[in-house]
């Protein structure tokens, strides 16, 4: 599928095998791996394993995100699809040397375009940890609310740590895109 933001194109595909060594690095990247709420460092193998259940899952979808050159920028993830209450999770990890280079905005664009155009939700949320602050503050110019936290629900770096839960709907979603053409 190809998007256009700002003025450029992108392209978004589903991941497979032939990406297994891209998402190694990118999960594994210390920067990405602390923000994360999970434990498991990635190999070639189980990410080989890990992308043949995602292609045969109806409830999550990975896809990479490229630049009209066929760069690989990023990755996004959604997962929890919920057809039936139209919701999904949502993330994105974005690879070290596209860092900084306003790609997260034009990321979430892209969920929102897939999630609400596409798919048809209603809601797109994620969870963040309190102590990412960068992302948090990006998540709030997107248009993600602050709904709660999960108190203390993950242990990171000797100490447990709250989830914030956050989320658009997609009426916000469409009010955003009215304000903002």
């Amino acid at each position: 599928m190809q998007i256009t933001h700002s003025g450029k194109n992108y392209n978004i595909r589903l991941i497979d095998k032939s990406d297994s060594q891209f998402l190694v690095n990118l999960r594994n990247d210390p920067v990405v791996y602390e923000n994360l709420g999970t434990h498991a460092f990635l190999n070639s193998v189980t990410q080989e394993e890990f992308v043949t259940s995602v292609s045969k899952s109806d409830k999550m979808k990975y896809f990479i995100f490229e630049n009209d050159n066929g760069e690989k920028i990023g990755l996004i993830r959604m997962t929890e699809i919920d057809r039936i209450n139209r919701s999904v999770c949502a993330g994105a990890d974005i690879f070290k040397e596209f860092r900084g280079k306003g790609f997260a905005r034009t990321i979430y664009y892209v969920i929102f375009q897939i999630a609400f155009n596409v798919w048809g939700m209603n809601r797109v949320w994620l969870l963040v940890l309190e102590s990412n602050k960068i992302a948090y503050e990006l998540y709030k110019k997107v248009g993600f609310i602050e709904e709660g936290k999960y108190r203390m629900a993950v242990f990171k770096n000797g100490k447990f740590e709250d989830y914030i839960l956050m989320g658009l709907l997609e009426s916000e979603f469409r009010a955003l895109i009215n304000k903002n053409p």
